[in-house]
C-alpha cells in the first residue's frame, strides 16, 4: 500500500468510527435500561453499518474528487513547465501534506531547470561572441550537411550573406573542401587543405566532433605571408641576377692575374678567389632555390637505375674523402627495382647530401645504402662524422641556417644545401628523415615513390 493510500484510508476510519462507536452505544445502553424493549432498535442495528458504508461512500469520493482536481492542477504545472518565466500555479483547493511536498517538489525542479537553461544560455552567447569576434572564417555543419552556424568573415569570404540552413555543397563548390569534410572522421586528428578565393589564399582546417558528428571548417587568411614570401624570392632572385655578372667578372680577372702577379701577393689573390668561388656558390644556390619553388615546376622525369646514379656521383668526392682518411662505401641490392625521377635533380641531391657528409667527417666512415619499402625506395647517407644535436634537428632544412658558422666559413657552405635537398625530395612527392648522434654521426634518409 502506497503512502497516499494509507492517509486516505486512515481519514476514512477516522471519520465513521466514532459514528458507528455512537451508535452501537445507544442500542446497548437502551437495552440495559429497558430489555424488553431492545427489539424496537434492531433496525438501527440493521440499518447502521448500511449508513456507515454509504457515509465512507461519501467521503471516498469526496477525497478523490479534490484528488484528481488536484491532479489536474499538477498536469496543467507539467504542461507549462517548459514555458519561459514559469511559476506553479498555487492550488486552489485545500490540500493535506502530500499533495504541498509535490508542488514544493515540481518547484526545486523547475528551479534547476531554469539554472541549467540560465547556463546554457550564457555559454551560447559566450561561444556567439567568441565566433564573432575571430578574424578567421568558421562553419559549423550538421550531420545532415546543413550549416548550423557561421560568422561575419566567412559571409565575406564566400559572399553570400545569409549561409545558415543551406546545405555546404551549395556554398562550398571546391574539390579540396569537398573532400576534407568528407574524409575528416571523429576522433581523428584534424585535416588540412589550400584554397583559393578570388584572389585570397586560405589555409582550411576540417574537425569533426565526437558525440554530434558536427563538422567545423576554419579558414585561415594567409595571403599576405605568400606575397611576402614571393616578394622576398624575387628580391633575391633580382638580387642573385645583379651579382653574377660582376662576380664572373672579377672570377675571371682573378685567373689572370694567377699568370703574372708575384708570389709575394699571391696570398692575397687567393683570398679574392676563394671568397669569389664561395659568393659564386652561394647566388647558383640561390637561383637553383629560387627556380624550384616555383609553382608548377617541371620535372623531367624518366626511369632511374641507382646503383649507376651513385656510381656517376662518387668520382666527384674520391680526392676529397682521400684527402681526410675517409672510406666510401655503397650497398645498393641489384633487385631494387628503376625509380622514376628527374635524373638532374636526384644527382643533385645526393650531391649535397654526400658534400656535408665529407665536410663534416674526419678519418672515418661514409656508406650509401638502398632499400625497398613496400611501394617505395629508401636512399640513406650515413656518415660518422661530428653529428648534429637534438635542437638543430628541426631547422637544419632552413635556408641559411647553419649549425656551426664558423666550421661552415672555413668548408664554404652556404647554408642552402639541405633546404635545395628537401624541395627536390618534396617535388618529387617524397620525405627526408633525419637521424643524429653528436660525435657518433648522422643517417640523412630520403624516401621516394617507385613511381610519380
Amino acid at each position: 500500500m502506497t503512502k497516499l493510500e494509507r492517509r486516505l484510508l486512515y481519514k476514512i476510519i477516522l471519520v465513521n468510527l466514532p459514528a458507528g462507536f455512537v451508535l452501537l452505544l445507544f442500542v446497548i445502553i437502551a437495552h440495559l435500561l429497558k430489555p424488553s424493549s431492545a427489539e424496537q432498535y434492531l433496525p438501527l442495528l440493521v440499518i447502521a453499518p448500511g449508513l456507515s458504508i454509504s457515509l465512507t461512500l461519501v467521503l471516498t469520493l469526496r477525497e478523490f474528487k479534490k484528488l484528481y482536481h488536484i491532479l489536474g492542477e499538477l498536469e496543467e504545472n507539467i504542461v507549462r513547465l517548459g514555458s519561459e518565466n514559469f511559476i506553479p500555479s498555487p492550488p486552489s483547493v485545500p490540500l493535506p501534506e502530500w499533495p504541498n511536498s509535490a508542488i514544493i517538489a515540481l518547484k526545486n525542479l523547475v528551479t534547476k531547470f531554469s539554472k541549467t537553461e540560465g547556463e546554457l544560455q550564457q555559454k551560447k552567447e559566450w561561444l556567439e561572441l567568441i565566433v564573432t569576434a575571430l578574424p578567421d572564417g568558421i562553419i559549423i555543419i550538421d550531420a545532415s550537411g546543413r550549416i548550423v552556424l557561421s560568422n561575419p568573415p566567412i559571409t565575406q569570404i564566400t559572399g553570400i550573406k545569409q549561409l545558415e540552413g543551406k546545405f555546404y555543397w551549395e556554398v562550398l563548390r571546391k574539390a579540396e573542401l569537398m573532400n576534407i569534410l568528407q574524409e575528416v572522421r571523429p576522433g581523428k586528428p584534424p585535416l588540412t587543405t589550400e584554397t583559393r578565393f578570388d584572389e585570397q589564399t586560405f589555409f582550411v582546417t576540417a574537425v569533426a566532433g565526437e558525440t554530434t558528428n558536427h563538422r567545423i571548417l576554419i579558414f585561415n587568411d594567409y595571403t599576405s605571408i605568400i606575397r611576402a614570401e614571393r616578394m622576398k624570392q624575387d628580391f633575391v632572385l633580382n638580387v642573385s641576377h645583379e651579382l653574377r655578372t660582376p662576380l664572373s667578372a672579377i672570377k675571371g680577372y682573378v685567373e689572370t692575374l694567377e699568370e703574372t702577379i708575384e708570389p709575394k701577393n699571391r696570398g692575397y689573390l687567393e683570398i679574392i678567389k676563394r671568397h669569389t668561388d664561395r659568393m659564386m656558390n652561394l647566388i647558383q644556390d640561390l637561383l637553383q632555390l629560387a627556380r624550384l619553388e616555383e609553382e608548377k615546376f617541371p620535372l623531367q622525369k624518366e626511369s632511374i637505375e641507382l646503383a649507376t646514379l651513385v656510381n656517376n656521383i662518387l668520382p666527384i668526392f674520391v680526392r676529397q674523402a682521400r684527402k681526410k682518411g675517409i672510406t666510401i662505401e655503397t650497398a645498393i641490392p641489384d633487385t631494387i627495382k628503376p625509380i622514376e625521377a628527374d635524373r638532374l635533380l636526384l644527382e643533385q641531391a645526393l650531391i649535397n647530401l654526400l658534400d656535408n657528409a665529407v665536410k663534416y667527417t674526419e678519418n672515418g666512415l661514409i656508406a650509401i645504402t638502398a632499400e625497398e619499402m613496400d611501394n617505395s625506395v629508401a636512399i640513406s647517407v650515413r656518415d660518422t662524422g661530428i653529428g648534429i644535436d637534438k635542437e638543430h634537428i628541426d631547422r637544419i632544412f632552413e635556408r641559411f641556417y647553419v649549425v656551426n658558422r664558423s666550421r661552415s666559413r672555413q668548408t664554404g657552405g652556404t647554408g642552402l644545401g639541405l633546404a635545395i635537398v628537401k624541395h627536390i625530395i618534396e617535388l618529387h612527392k617524397g620525405k627526408i628523415q633525419v637521424k643524429s648522434t653528436p660525435g657518433i654521426g648522422s643517417t640523412f634518409t630520403i624516401i621516394l615513390p617507385g613511381k610519380l
